[in-house]
């Protein structure tokens, strides 16, 4: 057998990492690779959605959404929205707020690493007039 990998390189199956359920958000979340395994300055997330994404804000890093599977539609800030199909992306710059929704899967990167209350839920529907909710995650 070879050498150990070497320390914050991550390998692992997507079907073997835990999966919980984000009701609020209509997902299935499995996170992947995070900041507390392996000190890696990237977060990569498996989400299956089946419906729509609460509105949200992350004021300390951008977002990267590539579609596996499905259509998903994403609205940034009062731009029209943007329909992603399969093997199709977008970054969310950071503090742009932001909702999807739609039936599909993707991976959802963070780079710096998603942390605990990055996520901002907002509420209102016009950019001016989102207020920051509690975090929650």
């Amino acid at each position: 057998m070879g050498a150990p990998l070497p320390a914050g390189a991550v390998h692992l199956a997507v079907a073997g990492a835990p999966q919980t359920d984000e009701a609020a958000n209509a997902a299935w979340v499995r996170p992947l690779v995070r900041l507390e395994e392996g000190g890696s300055s990237l977060s990569l997330t498996w989400v299956s959605l089946r419906g729509r994404h609460e509105r949200l804000v992350s004021w300390r890093t951008p977002r990267l959404y590539f579609v596996l599977s499905g259509e998903l539609s994403f609205t940034l800030a009062d731009a029209d929205p943007v329909t992603l199909t399969a093997e199709e992306l977008l970054v969310v710059p950071r503090g742009c707020p932001y909702h999807l929704e739609g039936h599909g899967t993707y991976l959802v990167a963070n780079t710096p690493a998603f942390e605990t209350g990055d996520d901002r839920y907002l509420t209102g529907g016009e950019p001016g007039g989102d207020e920051p909710q509690p975090v929650r995650r």
